[in-house]
């Protein structure tokens, strides 16, 4: 079962940013998905830190080029990207100190960083759009 579906309300008009926004729900879906399995311990830790990993890789991508678009929001936007990465390393250090309840832990997540990534897209993410476009970007 899928947590979300990528539609086009949530292309921020930049195509490297869509692609990882993309490549991070995918992620969020198999977490979730591997949550409903019972022999799913041993592929929840390499499918969280692949989220963490690629969620650093993203919001590094993202900063860098709000940097280069001189986008005036962007002491906000990395507030917001410390407190997602906050979250999901505390979810992986809940699994590690108890490993039997980390199938609860990983759809609870999972739950949580795609809500929180539809909410920041749409809310934050869409206004570094024309910024983005102004700069070349785009």
């Amino acid at each position: 079962m899928k947590l979300f579906t990528w539609t086009p309300e949530y292309s921020v008009g930049a195509k490297a940013m869509d692609v990882d926004h993309q490549k991070l729900f995918d992620i969020m879906n198999k977490l979730y998905d591997i949550s409903d399995n019972q022999n799913a311990q041993e592929k929840i830790i390499p499918l969280l830190k692949e989220l963490i990993q690629y969620t650093e890789y993203h919001f590094r991508e993202e900063e860098r080029l709000m940097e280069l678009a001189e986008y005036p929001g962007l002491t906000a936007q990395q507030r917001e990207h410390k407190s997602l990465v906050d979250k999901l390393k505390e979810a992986k250090d809940k699994i590690d100190t108890n490993p039997n309840m980390s199938v609860f832990v990983v759809a609870d997540i999972a739950m949580t960083a795609t809500n929180w990534l539809k909410s920041h897209i749409l809310k934050m993410d869409k206004s570094y759009e024309g910024s983005f476009k102004s700069a070349g970007l785009a």
